[in-house]
């Protein structure tokens, strides 16, 4: 990285709040510089987003790092990770099935402080310098790049917000959230537009991070780094998702339009059956993994880790007896196929049980409990090429004209991957049985929740197409109960520090806030 672009670094450190005491170590520290300064600094977009990955995986306590401890978070709430027991108290109120202040309020700041960053970035760009022509240089190709980086961040951060606070078929003139631009970073609130208004900026930023990310002359000057960073597929793949989850058919047709283009573009593969217990899903280079948190002696969050709360094999929560399993009644669901060699990611050693023994781990201390890894050095997948699938035959059952052919073929291509050997003839009887709407749907549903399990994606699964579930009798608290998707918990109130400090927040909103408290 040039130097100049190591001050741009710095700058965005201390422009952006603290971050991880590593990484705030290993870069150089110096005075805020005016804003004329930090837009004449070469290679400043680059800089800035290159800080604010730091984001993602910043670290509050040992239930709140980032990315991946939402996706426990609302895993967990959902039912599909068990807590066995807890003696550390982290993550109690989600076994509960409780959505207190606490939880929602840290999720809904973690994405708007990522949203703040970006626009104080995005508020200083300057349009000529990321124009798309064939004629641009290096130095604009690679502003145009970073350019979509930040545009595709808040597109996703958005994305997230309206999928934990806005109800999943919400009509497009109801009340959303607040939406902060580029030119509110002087403001001390935004106004709450409308669901339609929020999600035409949403698909604003994440098709405009498409089009600069897959145009060749950005692809010609610019490599991307890591898996840290956006590609066109990781755009395409979030706002796939978020017209997935806003439900109806003209969404699914987009939402298939974006996973099948990731899904052509072919840069990236199902994990195949022989890696399926051999990677702990702990490596970045894994060619299924489209992005993901390569973590280094320089970025682990150690006992507040992904790793730390789920891998019996890492020092940390697990091991010590804070087990997160996978729910029974679900796990009997894998074990009934007979087929499905997904079982086998879930055992009992010792005195854990149904521990994701053969999912996460630690690869290095795969065979035993009495040593385990204390460098915390396991990756973070955000994204794998599953979840295009996924989305993919969900949309083709759902889209205008449904396709019940290319739905079993999306879903036939993960599960292929996923057979016992020696019960070939069981899976093809089973696959001879998903002729039509329903049983394809059945078939979906149980691939989110297995597939994806301990990836984030349980909760939206449940809220979206499964609407009921009844938990599995492993659980600390919550064993035997049923959960419907219509209860008013399962999507996340705004917090009531919104109301109370952003001016912007109107009458009508505070008695939505005092309904809900009632």
């Amino acid at each position: 990285m040039k130097t100049k672009s190591i001050y741009a670094l710095s700058l965005a450190v201390v422009l952006f709040t603290a971050c991880s005491d590593n990484f705030l170590n290993r870069e150089p520290q110096g005075e805020t510089l005016t804003e004329n300064q930090y837009k004449n600094l070469d290679d400043m977009l680059e800089g800035t987003v290159r800080g604010l990955w730091s984001k993602f995986y910043e670290y509050s306590d040992h239930s709140d790092f980032g990315v991946r401890s939402i996706d426990l978070h609302t895993d967990i709430f959902a039912g599909d990770v068990a807590m066995a027991s807890n003696a550390y108290g982290w993550y109690r109120t989600d076994e509960q099935g409780l959505t207190y202040a606490y939880e929602r309020t840290t999720i809904w700041y973690f994405y708007y402080n990522i949203v703040r960053l970006c626009n104080l970035t995005l508020n200083l760009v300057d349009e000529e310098t990321i124009q798309l022509s064939s004629d641009m240089d290096k130095m604009q190709a690679v502003n145009a790049y970073y350019y979509a980086q930040l545009r595709a961040i808040r597109g996703w951060c958005y994305a997230n917000l309206m999928k934990y606070y806005v109800e999943v078929g919400a009509e497009n003139t109801e009340n959303g959230i607040p939406y902060y631009s580029e030119q509110d970073v002087d403001e001390l609130g935004a106004e709450r537009l409308l669901v339609g208004d929020v999600y035409a900026r949403i698909d604003q930023d994440l098709s405009t991070a498409v089009l600069y990310l897959s145009y060749p002359k950005v692809l010609a000057n610019v490599t991307r780094e890591s898996k840290f960073e956006f590609d066109a597929d990781v755009a395409r793949l979030v706002l796939a998702y978020s017209y997935l989850n806003r439900g109806g058919a003209e969404n699914a047709d987009l939402a298939f339009k974006y996973a099948k283009d990731a899904i052509d573009n072919a840069k990236y593969n199902i994990l195949p059956h022989s890696e399926l217990f051999s990677t702990g899903f702990a490596d970045i280079t894994s060619t299924n993994w489209l992005w993901g948190k390569d973590v280094t002696t320089d970025n682990e969050t150690a006992l507040g880790s992904f790793y730390g709360q789920v891998d019996i094999h890492t020092y940390s929560y697990a091991w010590a007896g804070d087990t997160k399993s996978i729910d029974d009644a679900l796990y009997k669901q894998i074990t009934d196929k007979g087929w499905d060699d997904r079982a086998n990611w879930f055992r009992n050693v010792g005195s854990y049980k149904l521990v994701p023994d053969r999912k996460f781990y630690s690869p290095a201390y795969a065979n035993s409990t009495s040593t385990v890894d204390r460098d915390w050095l396991c990756d973070d997948v955000w994204m794998r090429m599953e979840l295009a699938y996924l989305i993919g035959a969900e949309a083709a059952l759902t889209r205008t004209n449904i396709s019940t052919d290319t739905a079993l073929l999306y879903l036939d291509a993960i599960m292929s991957e996923r057979i016992i050997e020696g019960k070939e003839a069981d899976y093809q009887a089973y696959k001879a049985t998903l002729t039509d709407v329903a049983s394809l749907t059945a078939a979906l549903i149980y691939n989110w929740r297995v597939e994806m399990w301990g990836e984030g994606y349980s909760l939206q699964t449940l809220r979206r197409i499964e609407q009921s579930r009844t938990l599995g009798s492993n659980h600390q608290f919550r064993g035997g109960n049923t959960l419907n998707a219509s209860s008013p918990i399962f999507t996340f109130q705004i917090p009531s520090s919104e109301y109370h400090y952003n001016p912007f927040m109107g009458e009508s909103d505070t008695k939505e806030l005092k309904r809900y408290n009632k």
